[in-house]
């Protein structure tokens, strides 16, 4: 981390993370209707971890003394990711396996935001990632359930000071290629977000009331060959009230 003064702030990073498989994808079966176990010593089966090798480098400027500006550029270099696959050629089960072609995934990141302070907040942001499997022989590299935009514009007003602040966000959800045995992608839609909270001092209580995807937009997700369907439709409009009291 280097400061060269001025509220500017270079961030260099780098190291080595892994994820291992989940209980349901090392031994998850359904008997032999649609998905079979992945991990199976007696037929030689296993599932290792997903491990990921990541650079990034970050520039943070700070400037009239609330807002600040971040602009990001990051690498990766991914290997074993679990993936589904026929449990044997033309066989109509699956199981999860590991992936051998690993992936490569660059991109960037820009923000401009207003820091939380006296009730207010304001932040927006971009980023774009090119992610890829690392193989020739693919007429299509590009790797599955991978939006290749993202961005948000996320904002806190107080209404009445303490007892009720008023909050919005605003997400992009981009296409996303649905499997890697065609080149059809999700839709694009943007999920909008509200909130009201605040903090009623005197009886010690926190409250939060939102609606969440607003304006009760449709969009799916892909999700894996184990499914009835190759995307699951999102929640639509929805609600959440949340409290907490504390006493004394």
């Amino acid at each position: 981390i280097f400061k060269p003064g001025g509220g500017n702030v270079l961030k260099i990073m780098g190291g080595r993370a892994f994820r291992a498989p989940s209980i349901y994808e090392q031994v998850y079966n359904d008997g032999g209707q649609s998905q079979v176990r992945s991990v199976d010593p007696a037929r030689g089966l296993t599932l290792g971890p997903e491990s990921v090798y990541s650079g990034e480098i970050e520039y943070t400027r700070h400037f009239l003394e609330d807002w600040v500006a971040v602009a990001a550029a990051y690498t990766s270099f991914v290997e074993g990711i679990v993936i589904t696959v026929p449990d044997s050629p033309g066989s109509e089960l699956f199981r999860y396996t590991n992936g051998q072609s690993p992936v490569l995934v660059v991109g960037g990141d820009l923000e401009l935001r207003r820091e939380w302070r006296r009730g207010f907040m304001l932040s927006a942001s971009y980023g774009y990632q090119h992610t890829r499997f690392l193989d020739e022989t693919l007429k299509n590299p590009r790797l599955a359930n991978a939006p290749e935009h993202l961005a948000s514009l996320r904002g806190v007003a107080p209404v009445v000071k303490e007892l009720l602040s008023f909050g919005m966000r605003m997400s992009l959800e981009a296409p996303r290629r649905i499997g890697l045995d065609a080149n059809t992608t999700t839709g694009t839609t943007v999920v909008a977000d509200a909130t009201v909270s605040g903090y009623v001092r005197d009886i010690g209580v926190r409250y939060v009331v939102g609606v969440y995807n607003l304006a009760d937009r449709k969009y799916e997700v892909p999700v894996s060959d184990t499914f009835a369907t190759r995307t699951l439709p999102q929640n639509g409009r929805t609600f959440l009230v949340d409290a907490l009291w504390a006493w004394p």
